[in-house]
């Protein structure tokens, strides 16, 4: 098979491309820019599929920013899979976001995205994915098998976002509210593994990938802790300074699952990494970064 990705120099972009390098059926892994026009010319016939990993995205949103990311993020992404349709590409992966459901994690709350939650999304970000997804329906068919991925909160080496910024506060707070929550995460080599089974399995249709286990805040803090060898106490009293955080603490430390019920798919084969070895890859990751 050959694969085509976009978003180049992205991190999920960057590491997809290694890890579908080593798979055996897979002849060749090119990767293809979108920053300027250049690509409208360049045919994409021979492709089996193209993986389109390209967005706008940790981008501090402003109203002023909507026109961008409903650019880079909608008419962008339903122009690439129109021309990879006329071409003759067979499959189309889409990667979207589980911010397309909208909803914000609650302290002492659960949060839970199951088979009947709609789509509802509040951020630029999640409204432009949406609208993609949106764009992209009435292109599929047989000829043309469109996958779309909507992960949450994605983690590994040198990876960018929430994990980031946790560590960094791992390393300057010796004291952590010893509050738990529970959180649907998904570390990058078993997203990168699901891509691959939805590939090589020429599969469509709309897929909700996690960790097999929920993680808590505190216990993420704890492994990181552990793993670097930093001495970090946790404790009950500053659990009511979270509440009084409110919505800023609930960011970090509030709930928001998938159901386990939605990403059960190819058997959870795609889960090759449980939490604490992951958390063991990450570090030793950037460690070596």
């Amino acid at each position: 098979m050959r694969i085509l990705l976009t978003g180049e120099n992205g991190y999920i972009s960057t590491q997809l491309r290694h890890w579908l390098e080593k798979k055996e059926d897979i002849s060749a892994v090119d990767t293809l820019g979108l920053r300027d026009e250049g690509w409208l010319g360049r045919s994409l016939s021979g492709y089996d599929c193209v993986a389109h990993l390209a967005a706008l995205v940790h981008t501090k949103e402003k109203p002023a920013l909507a026109a961008a990311y409903e650019r880079v993020n909608t008419a962008l992404t339903c122009r690439l899979a129109a021309k990879a349709k006329r071409d003759g590409v067979g499959q189309f992966v889409f990667l979207s976001t589980s911010a397309v459901y909208g909803q914000e994690s609650v302290l002492g709350q659960p949060v839970l995205i199951d088979q009947n939650t709609l789509p509802a999304p509040r951020s630029l970000y999640g409204k432009s994915k949406w609208q993609a997804e949106k764009g992209l329906a009435p292109l599929a068919g047989e000829d043309f098998r469109l996958a779309v991925i909507r992960p949450p909160m994605v983690y590994g080496p040198g990876c960018p976002g929430n994990y980031a910024a946790l560590r960094q506060l791992v390393f300057r707070l010796p004291v952590w509210p010893a509050w738990e929550n529970q959180r649907s995460l998904i570390y990058i080599g078993n997203l990168c593994e699901l891509i691959y089974l939805v590939i090589a399995g020429r599969r469509e249709g709309v897929f909700m990938p996690q960790n097999r286990e929920y993680v808590s805040t505190a216990a993420l803090a704890r492994a990181i802790a552990e793993r670097r060898r930093i001495k970090l106490r946790q404790t009950k009293l500053l659990n009511p300074a979270l509440w009084l955080l409110g919505k800023k603490a609930a960011k970090a430390f509030g709930n928001w699952t998938y159901d386990q019920n939605l990403s059960g798919c190819f058997d959870w084969r795609y889960c090759l990494f449980d939490f604490p070895t992951s958390i063991e890859a990450t570090e030793q990751g950037w460690e070596e970064n």
